[in-house]
Protein backbone atom coordinates (compact mmCIF):
# COMPACT_ATOMS: atom_id res chain seq x y z
CA UNK A 1 0.00 0.00 0.00
CA UNK A 2 1.30 3.27 -1.07
CA UNK A 3 1.99 6.33 1.41
CA UNK A 4 -1.11 8.03 -0.69
CA UNK A 5 -3.61 5.36 -0.08
CA UNK A 6 -2.65 4.90 3.54
CA UNK A 7 -3.47 8.42 4.19
CA UNK A 8 -6.59 8.92 2.13
CA UNK A 9 -7.45 5.97 4.20
CA UNK A 10 -6.74 6.99 7.27
CA UNK A 11 -8.39 10.53 6.51
CA UNK A 12 -11.65 8.64 5.41
CA UNK A 13 -11.75 6.79 8.47
CA UNK A 14 -11.87 10.06 10.50
CA UNK A 15 -14.24 11.51 8.82
CA UNK A 16 -17.52 12.22 10.80
CA UNK A 17 -19.98 9.90 9.23
CA UNK A 18 -23.56 12.01 10.43
CA UNK A 19 -26.12 9.22 12.91
CA UNK A 20 -28.74 10.30 15.10
CA UNK A 21 -26.18 10.83 17.81
CA UNK A 22 -25.39 13.95 16.06
CA UNK A 23 -28.17 15.22 14.82
CA UNK A 24 -29.51 14.12 18.61
CA UNK A 25 -27.02 17.27 19.66
CA UNK A 26 -28.94 19.74 17.74
CA UNK A 27 -32.39 18.53 18.98
CA UNK A 28 -31.27 18.58 22.51
CA UNK A 29 -30.65 22.10 22.26
CA UNK A 30 -34.06 22.48 20.17
CA UNK A 31 -35.99 20.45 23.62
CA UNK A 32 -33.78 22.46 26.02
CA UNK A 33 -34.85 25.77 24.48
CA UNK A 34 -38.89 25.05 23.97
CA UNK A 35 -38.51 24.51 28.12
CA UNK A 36 -36.97 27.64 28.81
CA UNK A 37 -39.03 29.32 26.05
CA UNK A 38 -42.37 28.21 27.98
CA UNK A 39 -40.92 29.44 31.18
CA UNK A 40 -40.10 33.08 29.54
CA UNK A 41 -43.47 33.63 28.11
CA UNK A 42 -45.11 32.52 30.84
CA UNK A 43 -43.30 35.47 32.79
CA UNK A 44 -43.72 37.87 30.08
CA UNK A 45 -47.37 37.41 29.87
CA UNK A 46 -47.19 36.35 26.27
CA UNK A 47 -49.96 34.05 26.01
CA UNK A 48 -50.06 33.27 22.24
CA UNK A 49 -46.16 32.59 22.57
CA UNK A 50 -46.81 30.31 25.15
CA UNK A 51 -49.63 28.46 23.50
CA UNK A 52 -47.09 27.80 20.57
CA UNK A 53 -44.96 25.83 22.37
CA UNK A 54 -47.81 23.21 23.23
CA UNK A 55 -49.60 20.36 20.98
CA UNK A 56 -53.16 21.07 20.52
CA UNK A 57 -53.99 18.45 23.87
CA UNK A 58 -51.70 17.93 26.25
CA UNK A 59 -51.71 15.74 29.52
CA UNK A 60 -51.68 17.49 32.55
CA UNK A 61 -49.74 15.65 35.41
CA UNK A 62 -49.78 17.58 38.67
CA UNK A 63 -49.39 16.24 42.52
CA UNK A 64 -52.53 15.10 44.45
CA UNK A 65 -54.37 14.42 40.45
CA UNK A 66 -54.45 11.45 38.25
CA UNK A 67 -53.09 12.81 35.35
CA UNK A 68 -55.34 14.03 32.48
CA UNK A 69 -56.25 15.56 29.14
CA UNK A 70 -57.01 19.27 28.70
CA UNK A 71 -56.40 21.44 25.69
CA UNK A 72 -53.53 23.55 25.49
CA UNK A 73 -55.53 26.78 25.00
CA UNK A 74 -57.54 25.68 28.27
CA UNK A 75 -53.91 25.02 29.94
CA UNK A 76 -52.32 28.43 29.12
CA UNK A 77 -55.83 30.12 29.51
CA UNK A 78 -55.67 29.16 32.65
CA UNK A 79 -52.34 30.38 33.58
CA UNK A 80 -53.03 33.54 32.18
CA UNK A 81 -56.29 34.20 34.52
CA UNK A 82 -53.86 33.52 37.24
CA UNK A 83 -50.96 35.57 36.00
CA UNK A 84 -53.13 38.82 35.68
CA UNK A 85 -51.34 42.14 35.82
CA UNK A 86 -51.09 42.75 39.46
CA UNK A 87 -49.43 39.35 39.99
CA UNK A 88 -45.41 39.07 38.86
CA UNK A 89 -43.74 35.57 38.01
CA UNK A 90 -40.39 34.53 37.60
CA UNK A 91 -39.30 30.84 36.84
CA UNK A 92 -35.83 29.55 36.30
CA UNK A 93 -34.91 25.92 35.24
CA UNK A 94 -31.58 24.04 35.27
CA UNK A 95 -29.65 21.07 34.76
CA UNK A 96 -32.01 19.60 31.71
CA UNK A 97 -31.55 16.04 31.24
CA UNK A 98 -33.11 15.07 27.44
CA UNK A 99 -33.94 11.81 26.91
CA UNK A 100 -35.18 10.86 23.08
CA UNK A 101 -36.81 7.88 22.02
CA UNK A 102 -35.14 4.99 19.90
CA UNK A 103 -36.77 6.82 16.72
CA UNK A 104 -35.75 10.60 17.98
CA UNK A 105 -39.28 11.53 16.91
CA UNK A 106 -39.66 11.83 20.97
CA UNK A 107 -38.52 12.99 23.73
CA UNK A 108 -38.80 13.73 27.70
CA UNK A 109 -37.01 16.65 29.32
CA UNK A 110 -36.59 16.95 32.87
CA UNK A 111 -35.22 20.03 34.82
CA UNK A 112 -34.59 21.31 38.09
CA UNK A 113 -37.09 24.63 38.60
CA UNK A 114 -37.07 27.52 40.76
CA UNK A 115 -40.16 29.76 40.52
CA UNK A 116 -42.13 32.44 42.63
CA UNK A 117 -45.42 34.71 42.11
CA UNK A 118 -45.26 37.82 44.03
CA UNK A 119 -48.20 40.09 44.16
CA UNK A 120 -47.23 43.19 45.99
CA UNK A 121 -49.43 44.69 49.52
CA UNK A 122 -51.30 41.39 49.90
CA UNK A 123 -52.25 40.66 53.64
CA UNK A 124 -50.46 38.12 54.79
CA UNK A 125 -46.62 38.44 52.76
CA UNK A 126 -46.29 39.45 49.19
CA UNK A 127 -44.32 36.61 48.40
CA UNK A 128 -44.61 32.74 47.18
CA UNK A 129 -41.35 30.51 46.30
CA UNK A 130 -41.30 27.08 44.58
CA UNK A 131 -38.40 24.76 44.22
CA UNK A 132 -39.03 21.63 42.36
CA UNK A 133 -38.67 19.28 39.48
CA UNK A 134 -39.77 19.75 35.94
CA UNK A 135 -40.97 16.95 33.36
CA UNK A 136 -42.13 17.52 29.62
CA UNK A 137 -42.75 14.43 26.84
CA UNK A 138 -42.33 16.82 23.57
CA UNK A 139 -42.60 15.00 20.03
CA UNK A 140 -41.59 16.75 16.66
CA UNK A 141 -44.62 18.05 14.73
CA UNK A 142 -43.82 19.36 11.30
CA UNK A 143 -40.36 20.15 12.22
CA UNK A 144 -40.87 21.66 15.53
CA UNK A 145 -40.73 20.53 19.21
CA UNK A 146 -44.06 20.34 20.77
CA UNK A 147 -45.08 19.50 24.54
CA UNK A 148 -47.48 16.60 24.99
CA UNK A 149 -47.30 15.93 28.65
CA UNK A 150 -46.33 19.01 31.71
CA UNK A 151 -45.71 17.84 34.88
CA UNK A 152 -44.14 19.32 37.92
CA UNK A 153 -43.35 18.16 41.03
CA UNK A 154 -42.51 20.53 44.21
CA UNK A 155 -40.33 19.70 46.47
CA UNK A 156 -40.15 22.97 48.82
CA UNK A 157 -41.82 25.86 49.08
CA UNK A 158 -42.42 28.72 51.16
CA UNK A 159 -44.22 32.13 51.53
CA UNK A 160 -47.89 33.18 51.50
CA UNK A 161 -49.91 30.41 49.68
CA UNK A 162 -52.42 33.07 49.04
CA UNK A 163 -50.64 34.99 46.19
CA UNK A 164 -50.73 31.65 44.26
CA UNK A 165 -54.69 32.00 43.86
CA UNK A 166 -54.53 35.93 44.63
CA UNK A 167 -57.18 37.52 41.91
CA UNK A 168 -57.72 41.29 41.67
CA UNK A 169 -60.09 43.06 44.05
CA UNK A 170 -60.13 39.63 45.54
CA UNK A 171 -58.05 40.98 49.07
CA UNK A 172 -59.91 44.10 48.60
CA UNK A 173 -57.22 45.89 47.75
CA UNK A 174 -57.87 47.73 44.55
CA UNK A 175 -54.99 49.02 42.36
CA UNK A 176 -55.07 51.68 39.76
Amino acid sequence: MTALKLLALILAASIPIPTFAAAQEGDTAAVIALANAVDRAVDAKDWDAALGYFAETIVSDQPGADPFEIPAAELVGGWEENLHADKASFHLRGTHVVAFTESGAAATVTSKAYAFNRVDGIPGGDLYEVWGDYEYDVVLEDGAWRITRFAFEPSMQRGNIAVVSHQPGGDGMRRP
